[in-house]
């Protein structure tokens, strides 16, 4: 996509978060973060699924730092 925004950022990391890939989601939320889009209210709860799916209980910790 030439230009992402918040709504096409939360359908790509929910859709890793869902599937048998929660490391990517994490990874994605760190570049759309490193690319000034700013989460929203939609973007925690699929980025902290995806570190319960991952065990990366210290991420999580951190994401909830961020809310």
């Amino acid at each position: 996509m030439p230009q992402r925004n918040i709504y096409s950022w939360n359908i790509i990391i929910g859709e890793f978060s869902r599937s048998n890939f929660p490391e990517k989601s994490v990874e994605l939320f760190l570049q759309m973060r490193n690319s000034y889009v700013r989460p929203d209210a939609f973007t925690f709860p699929l980025v902290l699924r995806a570190c319960a799916g991952s065990g990366k209980y210290g991420e999580a910790v951190w994401f909830m730092g961020c809310v």
